[in-house]
């Protein structure tokens, strides 16, 4: 769809190396602009995550969010045109208005994965103190259609 508002309920366990990202991801499946409700870089303790707005393949906007992702918290973005309103837990903690943010339909998408070592600063790496397995757990989710 496009504009509405996503709210996620989620907590995660730490894994050193091992990122989350809930994202609104364009229908057509090509990578120009999307919507991160949340991402980390997979640093323990899983302490902050960042909401940002794609723009042409380029982090347009951005702000880094203090939030223990280890605990249940709701993450949500309000999208409409022009704008993104992001909350945790009902609380708006950052917004962003521009004319340029995405009008194009998108999904929900949500992943998990071990970043590759060395590809830039953002990422950690695994070490052994990584577990084999490195959970997600979603508890609901809700999807409103703008008005």
């Amino acid at each position: 769809q496009t504009y509405g508002k996503y709210e996620i309920r989620m907590q995660a366990d730490d894994g050193e190396g091992v990122s989350l990202v809930g994202l609104l991801w364009p229908t057509s499946n090509i990578w120009s602009d999307a919507i991160n409700i949340f991402e980390d870089n997979g640093e323990n303790p899983r302490n902050r995550t960042l909401m940002s707005i794609d723009d042409n393949r380029r982090e347009a906007y951005s702000a880094t969010i203090r939030v223990n992702e280890r605990k249940w918290h709701t993450y949500a973005v309000t999208w409409s045109p022009g704008e993104a309103v992001y909350s945790i837990d009902g609380k708006i903690v950052y917004s962003q208005a521009d004319p340029d943010i995405s009008n194009v339909p998108m999904q929900l998408a949500l992943q998990t994965e071990a970043w590759q070592c060395g590809v830039s600063n953002f990422e950690q790496c695994a070490n052994t103190s990584t577990p084999k397995e490195v959970d997600m757990d979603i508890a609901w989710i809700v999807i409103y259609q703008k008005d």
